[in-house]
């Protein structure tokens, strides 16, 4: 995973960048638990930089019915010339994700 943190007042937000889950570790229908102890991971950071847990991607097309179904994130909008949704975990879901994924 690589996160860049935008410390901008106007993009107070962590943006997860790259996610990576190898195939060993992908469930039947994606990351598997080790993708959302990935984004938990994240949200920490958020927090820790001060973003309140807000976390922003953009997911390829077929992993962004993943990412609102399975944890949480809403759709924003897409990119020009980006392939793919551009997404956000609000704090409120980004504190359901590390009590589901981080025991936290």
């Amino acid at each position: 995973m690589h996160v860049i943190d935008h410390p901008d007042p106007r993009y107070d937000v962590l943006e997860i960048n790259v996610i990576e889950v190898s195939k060993d570790n992908r469930g039947e229908n994606g990351f598997g638990r080790i993708g959302g102890c990935l984004l938990a991971y994240a949200v920490l950071l958020s927090q820790e930089y001060h973003h309140d847990g807000y976390l922003v991607l953009t997911a390829k097309n077929k992993k962004a019915s993943l990412f609102h179904s399975k944890y949480g994130f809403q759709y924003i909008g897409k990119i020009g010339g980006v392939m793919g949704e551009r997404m956000v975990s609000d704090t409120a879901n980004s504190i359901e994700l590390v009590k589901e994924y981080a025991d936290k």
